[in-house]
C-alpha cells in the first residue's frame, strides 16, 4: 500500500513521469529523495483544499450560524458547489485583513 502511495505521490510533483511507474521503473535517486520534501508539498497541496462551512468556521472561531450570515450579509467570499458552500482559506484571509469581517452584532464561538 505504502509503496502504491509513493508511486502516485511522484507522478502528482511530477518527480516521475506515469510511464516509469508503469513499467516497473523508478530511477534510483528518486529512492534517494528527501522524503521530507515530499511530505512538504503534500502538506501543501492539501493546504490548498476547498474548506467546508464548518472548517471555515472553525478555523475563524466563529459558529456556522455566523458564517452563513457572512455569506449573505459581509459577502465572504464563498462558492456554491452543489448545495454545498466552500471556502478557499487564503481568499477568506485577505478578506478578513481587508476589513470584510469588521464585527458589529455577529456572535462568537
Amino acid at each position: 500500500m505504502i509503496f502504491h502511495f509513493i508511486h502516485v505521490s511522484l507522478i502528482l510533483f511530477n518527480l516521475v513521469s506515469p510511464d516509469c511507474v508503469d513499467m516497473g521503473y523508478l530511477p534510483v535517486n528518486i529512492w534517494r529523495a528527501d522524503l521530507t520534501a515530499l511530505k512538504r508539498m503534500m502538506e501543501s497541496k492539501m493546504e490548498d483544499r476547498w474548506l467546508s462551512v464548518d472548517e471555515i468556521g472553525d478555523y475563524l472561531g466563529i459558529k456556522r450560524d455566523t458564517v452563513y450570515k457572512w455569506i449573505n450579509e459581509k459577502g465572504i467570499p464563498a462558492y456554491k458547489i452543489g448545495r454545498l458552500w466552500k471556502f478557499k482559506k487564503d481568499q477568506v484571509d485577505k478578506w478578513v485583513e481587508s476589513g470584510g469581517a469588521a464585527s458589529d452584532t455577529t456572535d462568537q464561538k
